[in-house]
């Protein structure tokens, strides 16, 4: 039962007493006697919760789970019910319970893994864990009969061929997502998010658009190519159906989904039979009703009559680092609205190594568009001196728009990369830094879109030289004054060479609530831009 509700367990009778006070005396005398006669005897209970007596009014008990572990829990729940103990197994989705109310929540739940259990106990819900996991499958990536399997969970990650489901809701998913921290505990933080990058921005782009579907493994045939996070369990069932559902398994091992079950009710009865439940399922009974539903007991041990998935599982990871990825998928499944404002300054023609300042940034530029997916808002502008006319240090070469929108039978992609390929017939001049500044904040504010991360990126290898210019101090002033709660725009700051005024753009970013970085060569600012993502 949910939190707060009272059990309505316990001996009720309406019963009068018919007789005198003086017999009703000697009857209460008998009773204590006979009472205490059967305490002794026995250890039994007016109160205990087996009582088989007719007039025991118990109030059922709910267990939720999916509808693939409901006939297991249906078999539990048969087990354990005799007399009072009253146990009723529902039907009911992880999105379903993450989104009931409150007072809807059912008494007890096996979940699909412990990843939404972190939601609720953040949302201040009473959630008690009363087995960490009844039951368990191995998880692995399904595709199609040609899929081969790469060396590593981070590098199928990084590859962008897995398709992912929501992880707030979805176990595989949410076990994958942590799946190169399994392989190398040692991983930072900002390489963990980088893995799957890819991944949540084309879920973000599905999701921005209302085009999130959930896949079919009865789809998979020969030509796919996108690869499924999906549990032993699941793969078995569809191999019922279709048999060109293949078990992709990284060099390193599958993973192992456990089945968590807790109760929502403080209540001691709640917990009580979940305790019973739990040992249930750890029996010969329990086991082999998992076994025949395609599930591994609580160990992950091989079921009896074969399995799709063999190997080892990699290790679990820590709760904490878990939720770190988990917070991670959702900042960067949201969509990117960016403004690219790129230094066209007669310096950016230096030397830099064998090539340029200028193809650096150039370079960098093309790596960017073709990383960020379809549904990003990109525009570009440039900026030195005079670039938009006397007195105007930025001109547009791109105004904010979707990737894939069309001008003129191209892309909107397309035509940024050409105006990329442009950049160095116009690089001249000095450094107009702050104006630009200014006025790229302003622009991003104009076109902000909640859907989407708004920020201004801007690339530089100096410092400000514009006689006209406002001063720093007045521009850290206006950028503070346009700070609007309900608009959030930050400003990423890039200095490229030893030259860039790195204490000025840490200054400029700040003021916005974003970050300034050192970086000197493409795979650098391509980094920059992750780690960008990842720190909104």
């Amino acid at each position: 039962m949910a939190a707060g509700k009272r059990s309505s367990r316990g001996n009720k009778s309406g019963r009068s007493h018919a007789a005198s006070r003086g017999g009703g005396q000697r009857l209460l005398i008998v009773a204590i006697a006979v009472t205490s006669i059967a305490v002794i005897a026995g250890g039994i209970s007016l109160f205990t919760r087996g009582s088989s007596e007719p007039d025991c009014e118990a109030k059922p008990l709910t267990v939720a789970a999916s509808s693939a572990l409901l006939p297991v829990v249906k078999q539990g729940a048969k087990a354990l019910n005799a007399g009072c103990k009253k146990l009723v197994a529902k039907e009911q989705s992880t999105l379903d319970v993450l989104q009931a109310p409150t007072a809807d929540l059912p008494d007890l739940w096996i979940a699909d893994s412990p990843a939404p259990l972190r939601q609720f106990q953040a949302s201040g819900i009473y959630l008690k864990t009363v087995d960490p996991a009844v039951a368990s499958s191995p998880v692995v990536l399904a595709g199609g009969p040609t899929a081969k399997a790469a060396k590593t969970w981070n590098e199928e990650l990084s590859g962008g061929r897995v398709a992912m489901i929501d992880p707030s809701f979805n176990g595989p998913s949410a076990m994958v997502l942590t799946s190169p921290a399994a392989e190398n505990p040692q991983i930072t933080d900002n390489d963990l998010g980088k893995s799957f990058l890819l991944s949540a921005q084309r879920f973000g782009e599905a999701s921005a658009s209302g085009q999130v579907q959930v896949p079919t493994l009865t789809d998979i045939s020969a030509t796919t190519t996108r690869l499924f996070p999906v549990s032993e369990q699941q793969l078995m069932a569809s191999r019922k159906i279709n048999s060109q559902v293949t078990a992709i398994t990284p060099g390193t091992g599958p993973l192992l989904l456990k089945y968590p079950l807790v109760a929502f009710s403080s209540e001691l009865e709640s917990y009580t039979l979940g305790d019973d439940l739990a040992k249930w399922f750890h029996s010969k009974a329990g086991v082999k009703a998992l076994n025949q539903a395609l599930f591994r007991d609580s160990k992950g041990d091989p079921m009896p009559k074969g399995t799709l998935v063999t190997g080892d599982p990699l290790p679990d990871v820590p709760d904490a680092t878990a939720e770190t990825a988990l917070r991670f998928w959702r900042v960067t499944s949201v969509p990117s609205s960016l403004l690219a404002v790129l230094d066209v300054s007669g310096s950016m023609k230096f030397a830099a190594g064998d090539t340029t300042r200028l193809a650096i940034e150039m370079d960098a530029a093309r790596a960017a568009l073709r990383v960020f997916p379809d549904h990003a808002r990109i525009g570009a502008w440039v900026f030195s001196e005079d670039q938009g006319g006397p007195g105007q240090p930025w001109k547009q070469l791109a105004p904010i728009k979707r990737l894939d929108s069309q001008e003129n039978g191209r892309s909107h992609r397309a035509n940024l990369l050409k105006a990329v390929d442009g950049l160095p017939a116009i690089a001249k001049g000095g450094t107009g830094l702050y104006t630009t500044t200014l006025a790229g904040y302003k622009k991003v504010l104009a076109h902000f879109d909640d859907r989407y991360f708004n920020s201004l990126i801007l690339m530089t290898d100096g410092s400000n030289d514009d006689p006209n210019s406002i001063t720093l101090p007045k521009l850290i002033q206006e950028l503070k004054s346009l700070q609007d709660p309900d608009k959030r725009v930050r400003i990423i700051a890039i200095g490229m060479s030893a030259d860039a005024d790195m204490k000025s753009l840490n200054k400029i970013a700040a003021a916005t609530g974003g970050r300034a970085y050192r970086a000197d060569t493409p795979d650098e600012i391509i980094r920059v831009f992750q780690d960008a993502l990842l720190s909104r």
